[in-house]
Order: structure tokens, then C-alpha cells, then sequence
């Protein structure tokens, strides 16, 4: 094989294999202007294929259809120069340039005609070179066929133009595709002076294509690079931004949330202050009233009155401020839930209790079997529903036949109680905001809007759930609750003994003095009753004098009713079995799980005698007497 039909041949392959990498490039998006390139490449692997025969020694019939089939190729490369050129840089094509593509594409359709005698004659010229020891055969052209040639060659001028133009303001691209055209054209030209005999070299159209792909090869690499540059840098940007903006959106729900909880205590706050100023004006009024009277040196006649009005008033604050704490008892002690219950008896129970609330327009129903139990605390459950059944009952507008449906199923390890009213139903609003505290439908006076929110928290407290169902034809409210035991109907409502024990002396420790003196005042009249400031007095004087009852309040400095209770288990547990706790918050959940484990009892602030003197007895009953003297180990 001769070194032409070689570099022919390679040439080729090269611009054969460009082609497909330029089609694959042209998919990948940004780099469809590349997909026009294959039709360069292309055309140029089969005019380069086409030259391979000039050397070959074929018959002079071949060389005539090879060479028509070449020049066809030649001007379909000049116009696919032209789309590639007009892609790339983006520009619509001139009419000019429109008319010169048209004009190419019919020339070259003319070379791939079979017209005898109008662009090729039947003459084939052999020619040596002999310097390179070639020979080449080459068909004549007639005038018309070196016109249309020649029209091919000024076809290449118009993009070369273009990309000088960027070549002069530096760009590496435009450069090598001006060199690329440019040794096109050089190699046209001598190829067309070689077919003439005014030139001794051997043909170079090959040799500059396979350059050309070459130069091409080296402008795609460094567009490459560029934009696998671009890629990183905006992906690096694109990273920092979402960095940023992620940091400012967590800021804002950050900010969002704050705000939404600060409004939330606004009116918690809000809410908690109307509701206690009122009774703690009257209560404060009463106070200042007597105080003046006791300083003028007598008792007014109506001081019985101030002094029950006062008492009423505390007790509405303190039924407040248990009614928040209970709507706060999702972790709350669940000791008091553990114990299986017979549920229709407590249904009984609170319907009994809520028809003096029901008025005469609305029947109730139940339908709840006899030996149906759940895990529940008797009398938080009853106040649940006494409230739900209420606020059913005020749902039924009066002047219509209203009716309350109680009716409970056992669910796998669930019993689902549902009450249904067929009332008004409720708005979007009154829904979404129907279990936060203080939000009422009712007038001024008749409800504190705490009742949803405090059931929320006590069936919570339980391990239920609480769901609401409205619509247009009534209310439905399901308490969902644990299954209980199965337990005989008979047990319900059993009588218990009461205590009987009597307490004698009593420690009460509390780091609050105003508490600890009102409290020794209140019980002080029937029985003795020391004051300890602190939990180290509290220990001195336990281990110095024996108490039927101490009294601790659970949160104080330096570990409080917890850090007493558990140092006394330690020293004395007898001792320990008289703890019972009183706090005017809800306990933590280690102060409940210790209260739950030990069955200690547990009062809330403001302290109720008889509910103190129910736990005192419990206490003497299950402790006993206290021994007559204690000493530290």
C-alpha cells in the first residue's frame, strides 16, 4: 500500500470516527451546536475514501464515477461548514448566505447525476511524482464541472471570514477553526493546479481534512475543559447558595416558630390573666377591706360574707390553674391508668352528673356493653366525658329535637368511645383552634375554653387519643383508649372503707415561708405542725423527732421533695413511707416515675384539708405508728 491511499485511508477512519463522537456530544444538552459537526466530519471520511482510488490503478470508468461521487462530496462539505458555522456562533444566516448553501446543494445533486459530458469528460490524465514514486489518475473536468469547483473553494471564504474576525479579538476556538478551513482551501487549490498539470505535488486534500479534525478534536477539548470548568464553578456556587439558603430558611422557621410560640404564650397569657384577674381582684379587694376594718379595732358584720367570697375566689383560681396543668399531662404520671376499669359505669356516672347541664330539647342514649373495660383513671375519665357530653349538648340549637349517642367497641387492643350529637357541626376555624387554651364559641361567663385542651391532656395522660369529627349533620368525638382486663359487671361502683387513722403531728417542709405559715395555720388546729425551711433541716429534724406526716413540696433548691424522699429511703424507709408531696406544678417526668414506683401521694397548691387528711390517713394506716426516736447511722 502506497503512502497516499494510507493517509487517504486513515484520514478516513479519523473523520469517519469524529463524526459519531460529534452526534454523541450534540445530545448532551449545551452541546447540541456540536451535532452539525458530524455532517463536516462525515463528509470529509468520504471524500478522503473517494481519494484513495486516484493511486490505485483502477479502470478509467471507476476513476470517472469515483471522482463524481468525490466532488458531491466536496460541495456537501462546504454547505455542512456553512450550518456548522451558523450554529455555533449562534447568528441567523443572511439571505446571501441562504442563497450560496442553495446554490452548493445543486451542484453538488448535479455531481451525482450520471450526465455524461457536462461536469467530467470521458478523458482520465495519469500524472507521476515521482519523487514520492506515486502515480495518479484523475478524470478532466469540463469547464463547467472546474466553475462549480471553484464555487465550492469561494463557499469556504464565508465562515473563514466570520471566524477571523473572532480570531482577531483572541479567541483560541475561532483561531484553530480559521486554521482548520484555511488548509482546506490551500489544499483545494493545489489539488485543483495538481489536476491540471501546472503543479508537481502529490494531492493534500486528505492530508488537510485529517488536520482539520484534528484542530477540531483540539477545539472541542478546550470547550470541554471550559465548561467541565463552568460545571464545577456553578455547582460550587449552586452548593454555596443552597448552603446559604438553607441556613437563612431554618433561620426564618427558626424565627417563624419563635414567633408563633411567643404568640401562643401571648395568648396563653392572655387568656390565664382574664381569667384569674377577676376572681383575684375580688379576693384582693376583700382582703384590703377586712385589713382596714381590723385597723379601725372591729370585725364588720358582713366579714363572713368577704371571707366566703374570698375562699370562692381561690377556689376558681385554683380550679384554673389545675384545669392548665392538666392540659399539660401528656407525660404525666400514667400510674393512675394502668389499673383496667368497667367503662359503662363511669359512662353512667358522668351522664348522670352532665344532665343538669343538658337541656330538656335533647335525649341521650348509650350503648356500651356491661363488660367492656379499658385502662383508665375512674375519675379523670369521668371528667372527660361529663365535658364532652356537655359540649355536645350545648352544639343542638334549642327549638330542635336533639339527641347525644354514647356508644363503645373494643378495637384489637383499643375500645373506641364515641359521642355524636346531630347539632350544627363546627366552622374550619372553631376546628383548627378548638383544642387550644381559653379559645371558646360560648358568651361571656359561660366557659373558660379550657375544657377541650384539659380532656386533650388527660386522655393523652392515659396513652389515648381524642379525635374530632365534624359536619354539617353533627359533631362526632371518639375517645380511643387501652382495653382493659375483662372484668365481672357486678365490681362496678363497689364501696371502699374509708380511713380511719388519725394523724396527730405533721412536718411540712417548703422553701416558700408565706406557704409553710399558712399551711401550719390551717392544719394547726387540730394537729401539731413543725416548719422546715430546707431539706437538710428537714433531715436534721426527722432524725431527731418522729411525724406521722411529712409534707414536702416537690420543687425546691437543692434537690426538693425528690433528694428528701430518696436520701430517707436510704437512712429509714419506715421514714420515707410518710412522704407525701404537694407542688403547685405538675411533676417532671422523674419526679412521676418516682411517684408512680414508690405510690407516693401527691396534692397540688393551694393545699384542700380534707384531701390532705385522706392522704395522712392513707399514710398512718399503711406506715403505722412512727417510732419514738430516730438517730443517724
Amino acid at each position: 500500500m502506497n503512502p497516499a491511499i494510507a493517509l487517504s485511508l486513515v484520514a478516513a477512519v479519523v473523520g469517519a470516527l469524529v463524526a459519531l463522537l460529534s452526534l454523541r456530544f450534540g445530545s448532551a444538552p449545551g452541546w447540541r451546536q456540536y451535532r452539525s459537526f458530524s455532517l463536516v466530519a462525515a463528509t470529509a471520511a468520504f471524500f478522503c475514501g473517494c481519494d484513495a482510488v486516484a493511486t490505485m490503478g483502477i479502470s478509467h470508468r471507476a476513476i470517472v464515477a469515483f471522482t463524481h461521487a468525490q466532488n458531491a462530496a466536496a460541495g456537501l462539505h462546504c454547505v455542512a461548514w456553512l450550518v456548522y458555522v451558523q450554529g455555533r456562533l449562534g447568528t441567523p444566516a443572511r439571505a446571501s448566505h441562504r442563497i450560496v448553501r442553495d446554490v452548493l446543494l445543486v451542484l453538488a445533486v448535479l455531481w451525482l447525476l450520471p450526465i455524461r459530458g457536462l461536469l467530467l469528460t470521458d478523458e482520465v490524465t495519469a500524472f507521476p511524482v515521482t519523487w514520492l514514486g506515486l502515480r495518479y489518475e484523475v478524470a478532466q473536468s469540463t469547464t463547467v464541472g472546474s466553475l462549480s469547483f471553484l464555487v465550492f473553494l469561494g463557499a469556504l471564504v464565508i465562515p473563514m471570514v466570520r471566524y477571523a474576525r473572532g480570531a482577531r479579538r483572541g479567541r483560541l476556538d475561532a483561531l484553530l477553526h480559521l486554521l482548520a478551513m484555511g488548509a482546506i482551501l490551500l489544499a483545494a487549490v493545489n489539488d485543483s493546479l495538481v489536476a491540471s498539470s501546472i503543479l508537481k505535488m502529490p494531492f493534500l486534500l486528505s492530508l488537510s481534512f485529517l488536520g482539520a479534525v484534528v484542530a477540531m478534536g483540539m477545539a472541542f477539548t478546550n470547550d470541554f475543559v471550559a465548561s467541565a470548568r463552568e460545571l464545577e464553578r456553578l455547582s460550587v456556587e449552586l452548593e454555596t447558595q443552597v448552603t446559604n439558603r438553607t441556613g437563612e430558611l431554618l433561620a426564618a422557621e427558626s424565627a417563624l416558630l419563635r414567633a408563633e410560640k411567643l404568640a401562643a404564650v401571648g395568648q396563653l397569657a392572655a387568656g390565664v390573666a382574664h381569667e384569674i384577674n377577676n376572681p383575684a381582684g375580688a379576693l384582693a379587694a376583700n382582703l384590703a377591706y377586712l385589713r382596714e376594718e381590723i385597723v379601725r379595732g372591729k370585725l364588720p358584720s358582713d366579714a363572713r360574707e368577704c371571707l366566703e367570697e374570698s375562699e370562692e375566689a381561690v377556689a376558681r383560681i385554683a380550679k384554673i390553674v389545675a384545669q392548665l396543668l392538666d392540659s399539660g399531662l401528656e407525660a404525666a404520671d400514667r400510674a393512675h391508668s394502668d389499673r383496667s376499669v368497667l367503662l359503662l359505669p363511669i359512662v353512667q356516672t358522668a351522664l348522670a352528673l352532665a344532665n343538669a347541664w343538658i337541656g330538656s330539647h335533647v335525649t341521650t342514649s348509650v350503648d356500651v356493653p356491661a363488660t367492656l373495660s379499658v385502662r383508665a383513671d375512674e375519675s379523670s375519665l369521668v371528667q372527660v366525658l361529663v365535658h364532652l357530653i356537655v359540649n355536645a349538648a350545648h352544639a343542638i340549637p334549642k327549638g330542635r329535637d336533639g339527641h347525644v349517642a354514647l356508644a363503645a367497641v373494643k378495637d384489637g387492643e383499643r375500645v373506641r368511645l364515641a359521642i355524636k350529637d346531630n347539632g350544627s357541626g363546627m366552622s374550619p376555624e372553631t376546628e383548627r383552634r378548638m383544642f387550644e387554651p381559653f379559645f371558646t364559641t360560648k358568651t361571656q361567663g359561660e366557659g373558660t375554653g379550657l375544657g377541650l385542651s384539659v380532656s386533650l391532656g388527660i386522655v393523652r395522660s392515659m396513652d389515648g387519643e381524642l379525635k374530632v369529627l365534624t359536619s354539617a349533620a353533627g359533631t362526632a368525638v371518639e375517645v380511643v383508649l387501652r382495653a382493659g382486663e375483662l372484668l365481672p359487671a357486678e365490681r362496678a361502683g363497689a364501696p371502699r372503707s374509708g380511713p380511719s387513722a388519725v394523724v396527730t403531728n405533721v412536718l411540712v417542709v417548703d422553701d416558700d415561708v408565706a406557704v409553710a405559715r399558712a399551711v401550719r395555720r390551717l392544719l394547726g388546729a387540730t394537729m401539731k405542725v413543725e416548719v422546715a425551711g430546707t431539706v437538710g433541716t428537714a433531715l436534721s429534724t426527722l432524725f431527731e423527732e418522729p411525724y406521722d406526716v411529712i409534707l414536702s413540696d416537690l420543687q425546691m433548691p437543692g434537690g426538693g421533695g425528690r433528694r428528701l424522699f430518696q436520701e430517707l429511703l436510704a437512712v429509714s424507709p419506715e421514714t420515707a413511707r410518710r412522704v407525701v408531696f404537694f407542688s403547685g406544678g405538675s411533676p417532671s417526668a422523674a419526679d412521676a416515675e418516682l411517684i408512680a414506683k414508690h405510690g407516693i401521694s401527691f396534692l397540688t397548691k393551694p393545699l384542700v384539708v380534707e384531701d390532705f387528711l385522706a392522704a395522712a390517713r392513707r399514710v398512718v394506716e399503711q406506715a403505722g405508728s412512727p417510732a419514738s426516736a430516730r438517730t443517724a447511722d
